[in-house]
This record gives C-alpha cells, sequence and structure tokens, in this order.
C-alpha cells in the first residue's frame, strides 16, 4: 500500500531550539549525546527527516550536523514511529543514517497539533521510550520559514 498523505498543518520543515546536550539513552545503540542548538524537524510522506544542529564531522564524538530518517505513519492528530530508515551498512558513517536509540525504536505515538505557526508535539501516555527523541522532539516547534 502507498504511505498515507501528510496533513497539510503537519507537513513540511519545523525548528526547535535546544539550551542543553541531551544525554544517551542507556543501553541504546544510538551512543552519541544529541547536541544542543537549533534542530529541524521535517513531516514528509516517505519520514520525518531530523537534521541535528551543527556541521557534520566524523572526527566529534557529539552528533552535529547528523540527519536522522524516521520510519512513522501520520495520522489527523498523531503518528507512530518506530526506528530510523537505513540507507547504508550502520558501520559506515555518514552523515545521514543512524537511529535514535535503536534500529527498530522503540516505537512512540504521538499527538501533534498546530497553531498558527507553533507545532506542539506530545508522546501518548507522557514520555517517549528513547528519551533521546522524546526530549527532542517534545515541545513546541515554530514553522521553518
Amino acid at each position: 500500500l502507498p504511505a498515507p498523505e501528510v496533513p497539510s498543518a503537519l507537513a513540511g520543515s519545523w525548528q526547535r531550539t535546544l539550551s542543553k546536550p541531551v544525554p544517551p539513552d542507556s543501553g541504546a545503540s544510538g551512543f552519541q549525546p544529541n547536541p544542543a542548538g537549533t534542530y529541524t524537524i521535517t513531516f514528509t510522506k516517505q519520514f520525518i527527516q531530523d537534521h541535528f544542529p551543527g556541521t557534520y564531522d566524523t572526527s566529534n564524538t557529539i552528533c552535529y550536523g547528523c540527519i536522522l530518517d524516521d520510519d512513522y505513519v501520520p495520522g489527523p492528530t498523531t503518528f507512530r514511529v518506530w526506528g530510523g530508515v537505513q540507507f547504508q551498512p550502520e558501520q559506515s558513517w555518514a552523515a545521514e543514517g543512524g537511529e535514535w536509540c535503536n534500529t527498530d525504536g522503540p516505537p512512540a505515538t504521538y499527538s501533534w497539533s498546530v497553531s498558527g505557526d507553533t507545532l506542539t508535539l506530545t508522546p501518548l501516555g507522557g514520555q517517549d521510550g528513547c528519551h533521546q527523541r522524546g526530549t527532542t522532539w517534545t515541545g513546541t516547534w515554530t514553522r521553518a520559514k
């Protein structure tokens, strides 16, 4: 079956700034902390794409400039997200690829609402099983211009 359309209010790019780094989840394969700075999240028909702040450099132990693509299914007021979409072997170091915590998730369901140019994301049940993704995503985002 083809992927469902992204609701028009949710579609496109949004930005959010984190004032401090987010440590990696204990026991997760995604072992790098998330850097502080401005994140961009883009909702497309194919996946959710996350652009981390900064410029990608393999010498960093923090994932500046990383791009993660998340497998998800959008709905009218919620979306279900799983793990990362992989384009190459995981051992290959590249700016795009990888995952928040583990290749298969953990999955989570988020409610979303848009008011003007503000998107609010909230994990159902109060928290995302992947602390890094939950801390980065939960809260308000502004439509990217």
